[in-house]
């Protein structure tokens, strides 16, 4: 099965390689009572095709889950049971007999720290197709410029997650899944290739409108050209949203955005990641006596990121990341450093110290996307226009487990 990313984030476990075992599920039928029907109706071919004709179905998944400690501001503070994007999922492949390689997933979030998890094919659902001439993906998944930010970011998924930063309160934002989606990746040509995205309608519907579509006025795009060679990888990607419904924070709005991205084995044990992004007309920016946007702006973004094995199953991570608004008081800094120890390809223990500086007028915290912990910065008690600037961090000690 075709990579997620173009190339492998640090210590990430390729599931094409895990060793095949029989595995018995006594979970909760609420939470994994779809995935039991779908594995049925997957595996039912099995039943009147030979056994060299059968798919290849995989159950997949993360556990990912920390302890952590947030600090606030004056007067917030708290220790909290946080699930880093933890998810599972199911996997089919089937090749046929002309060489076309049929490709199906559907993935779902899960709170281990809530005891719940998201509506079924939450994190992504779509049937591929893909053969000599690159893969196509239908239906609900992340979008190029999601990806390519999470091929340069060391934390993501967990405490200091660039999206801190570089998401933020955008709106429209680059981290986004596209409904109603059609993906095309390109085979490489001399290292290089391309990936285009496109979505009818990214609008979450319900089945019974009379116009589903709504003549595609809610349209996005998203496209890249990268480049992987031996040591090198590099990345430049375009993403736009089409239509307006009106200008809170709630409400869909028209918005685009470039992001570059880079990765460089400097040497055997040390390599650099870096990432820059400009967003036009979609950071907001208020008035201290209003909740809702005065406006967007355009911002520029982006930070650097280092990966240094002090063993073989040792290694210190580090990143640095920036947002600046066109508006005065609005951005922050955010710098993050963990360790992480594996005690195996599948299991790995980390600790991650997280601090964001925000400037006058912005209230980000370290902890809030990517995973199901702490509140947003905005929903803490003290979080008036007042006590906007403050310095927010955490500190979150954990345990991944891939499966």
């Amino acid at each position: 099965m075709a990579a997620r990313g173009y190339f492998e984030v640090p210590a990430t476990v390729s599931r094409a390689t895990r060793p095949q075992r029989q595995r018995s599920w006594s979970v909760d039928g609420r939470l994994l009572g779809p995935a039991a029907l779908l594995i049925a109706s997957l595996s039912y071919p099995s039943a009147v095709l030979s056994e060299d004709d059968s798919p290849d179905i995989e159950v997949y998944g993360r556990a990912n889950v920390s302890v952590d400690y947030y600090h606030g501001g004056d007067e917030y503070s708290a220790f909290d049971l946080a699930s880093n994007s933890s998810r599972i999922g199911i996997q089919a492949e089937h090749t046929l007999d002309t060489g076309l390689k049929l490709l199906g997933e559907v993935e779902q979030w899960i709170d281990f720290n809530r005891g719940r998890g998201a509506d079924w094919a939450s994190r992504s659902a779509f049937l591929g197709l893909e053969d000599e001439w690159g893969t196509i993906k239908l239906g609900y998944m992340n979008t190029v410029l999601k990806d390519l930010r999470g091929d340069t970011d060391l934390f993501s998924g967990q405490m200091g997650d660039t999206r801190n930063v570089l998401r933020g309160p955008h709106n429209p934002h680059l981290d986004g899944r596209m409904r109603s989606g059609i993906r095309y990746i390109s085979p490489e040509q001399q290292g290089w290739g391309v990936e285009l995205q496109y979505s009818f309608d990214t609008e979450d519907r319900d089945s019974d409108e009379e116009t589903p579509a709504d003549d595609n006025d809610f349209n996005s795009y998203s496209a890249l050209l990268r480049y992987v060679g031996e040591r090198f990888w590099l990345a430049l990607g375009h993403e736009r949203y089409y239509g307006s419904e009106g200008d809170t924070l709630d409400d869909r709005r028209s918005g685009e955005g470039y992001r570059l991205g880079v990765k460089l084995e400097a040497s055997e044990n040390l390599t650099l990641y870096a990432l820059a992004q400009i967003t036009q007309d979609s950071f907001p920016y208020f008035d201290n006596n209003n909740d809702d946007p005065e406006g967007y702006v355009d911002a520029l973004g982006g930070g650097l990121g280092v990966k240094y094995n002090l063993a073989e199953d040792l290694e210190l991570r580090g990143q640095y990341y920036a947002i600046d608004a066109d508006r005065s008081g609005y951005g922050a800094r955010m710098g993050a450093l963990g360790i992480v120890f594996h005690a195996d390809e599948r299991t790995r223990l980390y600790t991650t110290f997280a601090n964001i500086n925000n400037k006058s007028n912005s209230c980000l915290a370290p902890w809030v996307h990517g995973r199901t912990a702490g509140p947003d910065r905005e929903a803490m008690e003290d979080a008036s226009p007042a006590d906007r600037g403050c310095t927010t961090w955490a500190l979150s000690s954990g345990v991944r487990f891939d499966f």
